[in-house]
């Protein structure tokens, strides 16, 4: 927590944070790599409509759905800052949580100034929302942009002093046991746990915020368990004041690659989340191919960058293109779906 917090601190000071989508102002930002055409925003590689396109002209906003201090705040913000040498402006980041991001999905979706305002929600907010209930809409009523990172993983956390210590003792506990989890309500979280509850586990599942407020909920006993990323929980795990039991990842995360996945023991319980770059629906297609072609080279070119996401995230940084972006968001839409059973 405490490196989190620092890395946001630090991130903070290159991204001005802003309210709403209407503020363009930001900090001088004059380092560019050597890539970019300074004067015209050009980037190498890339389509030859979008290399020649005269935008961006002022500074660009990103808004994201959540809060300072979790992995989506930290990786938008290194993201952001690379885009913004790349372009030759500020790129500024607007933290605009609640909702489960249904809120900045919304200022994105109603934006005047939809060529310079764009929203960062990660892919569970995407198809957990419509599944809950919490949306009447899907990612298809914006334009994907990218795919731009990989959450480090949500892991199960429990207390270094609870009565089991595997995902395996926890199930069975539970089997027999009331035990309460702290998840944000109406989320991909909440989807998983409610199909945990439904596969025979006695969950009480209660409000207990984004991730960066869970840990404090776990740490003083208001709850019994809960899901956090691999890379925000750090300092509590090594700390000794909690046990990780399981991923809910498909498969085993790169950094504790004998992690257990809790689709191991509770078939089809799998939240496998990334960070994606929207756009308000019918933005200039030549900017969306713009921005993804300049991520593309950030990633080519930028090892500083690179290393940065790939040390804090435990995930591959590559960005995905528009095509990659829209099979994971498809893919995940349904994957939520069939949760809307457990849902009722």
């Amino acid at each position: 927590m405490k490196k989190a917090l620092a890395m946001v601190l630090a991130l903070a000071m290159m991204t001005t944070t802003m309210t709403g989508c209407g503020g363009q102002q930001g900090n001088s930002n004059s380092s560019t790599s050597n890539s970019v055409n300074q004067s015209s925003g050009s980037v190498s590689g890339g389509n030859n409509e979008s290399n020649t396109l005269d935008w961006p002209k002022k500074d660009i906003n990103i808004v994201l759905g959540y809060n300072a201090g979790g992995d989506s705040d930290v990786c938008t913000r290194y993201m952001a800052d690379a885009l913004g040498k790349e372009l030759g402006v500020n790129v500024i980041v607007t933290n605009m949580g609640g909702a489960n991001a249904s809120l900045a999905a919304n200022e994105i979706m109603n934006s005047t100034d939809p060529e310079y305002n764009f929203l960062a929600i990660n892919t569970a907010s995407l198809s957990a929302n419509p599944a809950t209930g919490l949306t009447d809409y899907n990612y298809e009523a914006l334009d994907a942009i990218s795919i731009f990172s990989s959450y480090s993983g949500e892991v199960l956390l429990v207390p270094s002093d609870a009565p089991y210590t595997t995902l395996q003792e926890f199930v069975d506990y539970a089997k027999e046991n009331t035990v309460i989890m702290g998840v944000a309500m109406g989320g991909a979280l909440y989807a998983a746990a409610a199909a945990m509850k439904a596969a025979g586990l006695q969950l009480e599942i209660v409000d207990a915020g984004d991730g960066v407020d869970r840990m404090p909920a776990l740490l003083n006993g208001s709850i019994d368990c809960t899901f956090a990323s691999y890379a925000s929980s750090r300092d509590y795990v090594e700390n000794g004041d909690f046990i990780e039991l399981a991923t809910l990842c498909a498969n085993p995360i790169p950094a504790a690659p004998d992690m257990p996945c809790v689709c191991d023991v509770l078939d089809g319980i799998i939240v496998d989340t990334k960070f994606a770059l929207m756009a308000q629906k019918g933005t200039d297609p030549a900017i969306i191919q713009k921005i993804n072609d300049t991520l593309q080279n950030i990633y080519e070119t930028n090892a500083e960058y690179v290393k940065d996401v790939e040390d804090y995230s435990y995930q591959s940084a590559k960005p995905l293109t528009i095509e990659e972006t829209l099979e994971v968001l498809e893919t995940q839409y349904q994957t939520f779906q069939g949760f809307k059973q457990y849902l009722s």
